[in-house]
């Protein structure tokens, strides 16, 4: 993966624009994902997007006072 030296099979990163949290991602459009690529979703959009393609997710921050 990007920068990760090691194999995942997804990746994900929760960024700020504008004040918005968003989640970016390489995703292929499916049923679940409206844009093939690269994209960006608002984080209320993304995690219902998530739950219903039955995501295991792991919240990895980098900073640790969050």
């Amino acid at each position: 993966m990007w920068s990760m030296g090691t194999p995942v099979s997804h990746f994900t990163i929760a960024t700020r624009k504008n004040g918005q949290l968003l989640i970016c991602e390489a995703e292929a459009k499916g049923f679940d994902w409206p844009t093939n690529g690269i994209q960006c979703n608002p984080y209320d959009l993304w995690l219902r997007m998530a739950k219903a393609a039955d995501y295991n997710i792991i919240w990895l921050p980098l900073d640790r006072s969050i």
